[in-house]
């Protein structure tokens, strides 16, 4: 079976590929790495990387290829005119993946933002202690229908110890560094056997 050709049923028409081609400047070509990402910068601080898969030969200056890139940004959202600001930085210029949503640029280099690092510990704990104190609502319900009174009152410390556990660790976290919260992991206070 032979591969199909759009030109067979297409003639006149130049393939996307030969668009690209017949367009490109003349200018010599450089590439990125595959080590080399692309970064959007916008003005808000949030980022967004682009990763070549294959080193990228670019028909162009790197400068010309970023300037398109941030053109096309903006033709996308119109809001991100004059705020995106796109650079190439090395991988090996990039933190722990743990905390991505909380980068920056920062120096040529990616690094998480504190602050933005500290608020997402304590939504994470705060989502881990929901959950517990929601896996504990019917058991709660059974011991307010049948439980003792001890069980009640050490059921009732239990959720009040859940529900001002993201309070008591704050403090904590507001004191620790990024590379400390990579590892960090709270120890939520236990159910209380029946």
């Amino acid at each position: 079976m032979e591969p199909y050709n759009l030109s067979d049923d297409f003639p006149d028409q130049q393939t996307f590929a030969d668009q690209i081609i017949a367009n490109e400047p003349t200018t010599p070509n450089q590439s990125l790495q595959r080590s080399e990402r692309i970064v959007l910068q916008c003005v808000d601080g949030s980022i967004a990387i682009i990763n070549p898969v294959e080193p990228l030969i670019l028909p162009e200056s790197i400068e010309a290829y970023l300037d398109r890139i941030e053109a096309h940004a903006v033709s996308a959202n119109p809001a991100l005119s004059g705020s995106v600001r796109v650079s190439v930085i090395d991988a090996s210029r990039f933190p722990s993946r743990r905390f991505r949503n909380c980068w920056r640029v920062v120096g040529g280099a990616v690094a998480p933002d504190d602050r933005l690092v500290k608020k997402q510990i304590m939504s994470e704990v705060r989502a881990a202690r929901d959950k517990l104190l929601k896996a504990s609502d019917n058991e709660k319900m059974k011991l307010d229908d049948i439980g003792t009174e001890e069980e009640k009152k050490e059921m009732a410390e239990y959720r009040k110890t859940l529900r001002d556990f993201p309070a008591t660790i704050e403090q904590q976290v507001n004191l620790m560094t990024v590379e400390q919260l990579e590892t960090f992991q709270p120890k939520l206070p236990e159910k209380p056997e029946f």
